[in-house]
């Protein structure tokens, strides 16, 4: 284990920091010194105030729209969650335990977005589908599933020219990346979206 010493500086550093960042947001409707507590031989964070964590609300109307089988309320949750999520969690830490809720919300956030732009491409929702669909691909450039529905709706839109970007986009980022290229799928599905265009 750590040092208890060491262990001790970093407590009191993390505190300081803490301190500061609260005192700062709440904008002074706690005196700092409310901020700690010390009793029982424990530290209270805000004793007596409700914390209201942007993650733990992500997390809780997330599992309400699994439950939920009218798909009005459903969409309205995952729209809601949706707009929580700011990007990765604690970017700038890299422990294990950040890491994995990291990964968790992320994960979250993206399979619902998937959701979303398949349920709004089969109700015609095309300007809500290309939503969700740049959304995604703004975290997961490489998607080639999104990048191919995303093609699909815009041409089904009539613009091609944005087709052909969503396209290259994706090459471009494959190449440059991960040293591929789009697969036949998304190659001939792009090819036949020209196609069809050409012949109209």
């Amino acid at each position: 284990g750590m040092d208890p010493q060491r262990a001790n500086v970093n407590f009191r550093n993390t505190a300081t920091r803490l301190r500061q960042a609260l005192l700062q947001a709440l904008d002074g409707q706690v005196d700092k010194d409310d901020i700690f507590t010390f009793r029982h031989k424990k530290y209270q964070l805000l004793p007596g105030v409700r914390i209201k964590v942007d993650t733990e609300e992500f997390d809780g109307i997330i599992k309400e729209a699994g439950s939920i089988v009218a798909l009005d309320a459903k969409i309205k949750h995952i729209m809601r969650a949706l707009e929580l999520y700011k990007g990765d969690f604690l970017p700038e830490n890299y422990d294990t335990w950040t890491d994995i809720h990291r990964r968790r919300l992320k994960e979250n956030y993206l399979n619902n977005l998937h959701w979303l732009a398949g349920y709004a491409a089969r109700v015609g929702d095309n300007d809500g589908c290309i939503a969700a669909c740049e959304k995604y691909l703004a975290h997961e450039p490489f998607s080639e599933e999104i990048s191919r529905l995303c093609m699909q709706v815009l041409v089904r839109l009539g613009r091609l020219g944005a087709a052909k970007n969503r396209y290259e986009q994706l090459k471009r980022a494959l190449r440059q990346v991960l040293r591929t290229a789009p697969s036949k799928e998304t190659h001939e599905l792009y090819k036949s979206l020209l196609r069809s265009q050409s012949n109209r």
